[in-house]
């Protein structure tokens, strides 16, 4: 298969610690959104999963805790009749992403074990 970058092949695993980093980001802000809404202790779960995923440290079940949280904030949502369909397709993408990573490991600079 031609590729225009083929050298770039060379980096998986950089390209998972981007998409760890980037799906951190995405579930700091949610935290910090979930301060001012109904049921904020879910937060400080989030905040804690947040670092796991930042550091790399036990990944596989910090993107465990992550879906589950994901399915938490929705299921919150409907609930409270807060639900958008924009942060829906969100939530799906974010809990996508943590799944591939489940599968995929956590990148280079982590504090796990490789797979």
């Amino acid at each position: 298969m031609l590729s225009l970058f083929p050298h770039l092949f060379a980096f998986p695993l950089f390209a998972f610690f981007v998409l760890r980093l980037a799906l951190a980001y995405q579930l700091g802000l949610i935290a910090k959104d979930r301060f001012k809404k109904p049921y904020s202790f879910i937060a400080v779960f989030e905040i804690a999963v947040t670092i796991l995923i930042t550091l790399g440290l036990y990944t596989q079940g910090a993107l465990i805790g992550a879906m589950v949280l994901l399915i938490i904030e929705s299921i919150v949502d409907r609930k409270t009749d807060k639900f958008d369909i924009k942060t829906a397709h969100l939530r799906t993408i974010l809990g996508l992403v943590a799944f591939s990573l489940m599968f995929l490991g956590a990148g280079s600079p982590a504090f796990d074990l490789p797979l």
